[in-house]
C-alpha cells in the first residue's frame, strides 16, 4: 500500500486526473458549440501526456517552493497549462483563447487549494506515514470532486465573448488569474526579497487588477443591458405583430359579416318584391331577434371586450359547449384594458377547454359592479370538486381540465392591477371570480367586501 502510494506520488499521476476532469469537461462543450472528428483524442491524448511527462520534471536541477512535497510543483503547475492549451490547439482548434482562459481559472484553483495544504505539506516528517498517505490521498479526493464541479461551472456559465471584441475579452479572462498566480507564487517562495516587501507587492498587484476588475464588470453591465433591452424590443415586436394580426382577423371577419349582410339585406328584398310576408316575418324573428338578443346580452360598453366575448361564445358553440353571458352593468367601468382582456381571455380559454371532456357542460360568464369594483365572475360545470383533487391547480399536460396553465396569468394580471381573485367549486361549478377596483371612483369599501360577490 505505501509503496503504490510512493510510486503514485513520485510519478505526480494526480495531474493525469486532473487533466481528465479538465479535458472531460471542455471537450465536452466545445464539441456541442463546434462537433469535430479529432475531438474524440482530447480526453485520452491530455490525460495520457500528463502521466508521461509529469515525472520528467523529478529531472530538474532545482529544488521546489514546497520542498515537503518532494517535487518542483511550480514547474509542474506550468507544464499542465501547457499540455492543455497544446491539445486544445491540437483538437479544438477553434477554442484556443477559450481554452487558456479556462485552464487558467482551472489551474488557479488548484495552486490554492494546494496552497491552502502546504501546513499539511510541510509537517509531513513528524507525521505517521500511513496516516499521511490515507489524508493525502484524501484531500486528492476531494480537490477532485471540487474540479469536477468547477468544470460543471464552466458548462453552465461559459464564456460568451463577440468576435469582434474577442482578443480583449480573451486577453482579459486570462490575465487576472495569471497575475493572481504570479503574485501567490511570489509570496509563498520564500525568498527574503519578497518576504521583506510584500505589502508594496500586494499594493502594486492589487492596484493593478483593480482596474481590469472593473472592466470586466462594467462589460458584464453593459453586455445584460443590451441583452434587456433586446428582450424589451423582442417583446414589443412580438406584441406589434400580434395587434396586426389581430386587426387583419377583425378585418376579414368584418368583410365576411358585410358579405353576409349584404346577402340578407338581398332575401330581404327578394321577399318584400314577391310580397312572401309570412316568410319575411319568419326570416327576421330568426336572423334578427335572436341575434340582437344576444348582443344585447353581452353589451358592456367596450368594444374591445364585447368582441372577446362574442369571439369566445363562438369558439364554445363550435365544440357544443354552451355559453351564456350575464352583464349587469348600472355604468360603463373604466379598467386597463390590456390586464382586464389578460384576465377575460385566459379564465375563458380555461373555462373551454375544461369543457371539452364534460358530459354535461356549460359555460356561464357574468360581468357586474360591486362597490367601485368590476367584478368578472367565469363559472364552467365539473363533475368532481376539482380543488379537492387538485388543490394547488398544478400545470401538467395530463390535466389541463384543473385551469392550471393560465391562472398564474391571471394571479399576476389581477394583482397588477390592484385587484383582488377568489377560486372555489360551488353546485357542481368550478369558478373564479376577480374583481378589479374602477377608476371612475375610488372604492368606498374594503377589498374585503367583494370577495363572495356573485
Amino acid at each position: 500500500m505505501q509503496t503504490a502510494y510512493e510510486l503514485f506520488r513520485h510519478l505526480h499521476l494526480e495531474w493525469a486526473l486532473y487533466a481528465g476532469i479538465l479535458s472531460l469537461g471542455l471537450g465536452r462543450f466545445f464539441s456541442e458549440e463546434a462537433p469535430g472528428r479529432r475531438e474524440i483524442l482530447f480526453v485520452p491524448g491530455c490525460i495520457l501526456t500528463c502521466a508521461l511527462a509529469m515525472p520528467l520534471v523529478n529531472l530538474l536541477p532545482f529544488r521546489p517552493v514546497f520542498s515537503s512535497q518532494g517535487s518542483a510543483i511550480w514547474a509542474l503547475y506550468l507544464l499542465f497549462f501547457v499540455i492543455m492549451l497544446v491539445w486544445t490547439a491540437v483538437c479544438c482548434p477553434g477554442h484556443v483563447r477559450t481554452g487558456a482562459a479556462y485552464t487558467t481559472y482551472y489551474l488557479l484553483f488548484i495552486i490554492l487549494f494546494k496552497g491552502a495544504m502546504a501546513p499539511f505539506y510541510a509537517a509531513e516528517p513528524a507525521l505517521d506515514h500511513v496516516f499521511y498517505a490515507l489524508v493525502d490521498m484524501a484531500t486528492i479526493l476531494v480537490l477532485c470532486v471540487m474540479l469536477f464541479l468547477m468544470t460543471v461551472l464552466f458548462g453552465r456559465s461559459r464564456l460568451m465573448i463577440r468576435h469582434s471584441d474577442a482578443p480583449g475579452y480573451y486577453n482579459l479572462a486570462v490575465l487576472i488569474p495569471f497575475l493572481i498566480i504570479v503574485v501567490f507564487s511570489l509570496i509563498v517562495s520564500g525568498h527574503s526579497f519578497f518576504t521583506e516587501n510584500t505589502q508594496p507587492i500586494l499594493s502594486g498587484c492589487l492596484a493593478l487588477l483593480l482596474p481590469l476588475i472593473y472592466y470586466n464588470y462594467a462589460q458584464g453591465s453593459r453586455a445584460f443591458a443590451e441583452s434587456r433591452e433586446l428582450e424589451t424590443a423582442l417583446l414589443r415586436t412580438q406584441a406589434d405583430l400580434a395587434h396586426y394580426r389581430g386587426a387583419i382577423e377583425l378585418d376579414e371577419r368584418i368583410r365576411r359579416e358585410r358579405h353576409e349582410l349584404k346577402n340578407r339585406y338581398l332575401h330581404i328584398q327578394i321577399l318584400l318584391k314577391e310580397n312572401r310576408l309570412e316568410e319575411l316575418d319568419a326570416y327576421l324573428s330568426e336572423e334578427i331577434g335572436s341575434r340582437m338578443e344576444a348582443m344585447s346580452e353581452a353589451y358592456t360598453g367596450s368594444t374591445l371586450i364585447d368582441y372577446i366575448l362574442h369571439l369566445k361564445q363562438q369558439e364554445a358553440e363550435k365544440v357544443s359547449v354552451p355559453f351564456k353571458v350575464s352583464v349587469l352593468l348600472r355604468k360603463t367601468p373604466r379598467v386597463p384594458d390590456d390586464l382586464f382582456c389578460t384576465i377575460l381571455l385566459n379564465l375563458l380559454d380555461n373555462a373551454i377547454e375544461a369543457s371539452r371532456t364534460e358530459k354535461d357542460p356549460g359555460i356561464l360568464v357574468t360581468l357586474s359592479n360591486k362597490g367601485a369594483y368590476l367584478v368578472l365572475q367565469v363559472r364552467n360545470r365539473v363533475s368532481r370538486n376539482v380543488l379537492l383533487f387538485n388543490p394547488g391547480l398544478l400545470t401538467t399536460k395530463k390535466d389541463r381540465e384543473h385551469h392550471g396553465h393560465g391562472l398564474s396569468i391571471v394571479r399576476s394580471a389581477v394583482k397588477e392591477a390592484g385587484g383582488m381573485m377568489e377560486i372555489r367549486t360551488d353546485d357542481g361549478f368550478f369558478d373564479v371570480t376577480a374583481a378589479l377596483p374602477d377608476f371612475t371612483e375610488r372604492p368606498s369599501r374594503k377589498a374585503e367586501d367583494v370577495r363572495h360577490a356573485p
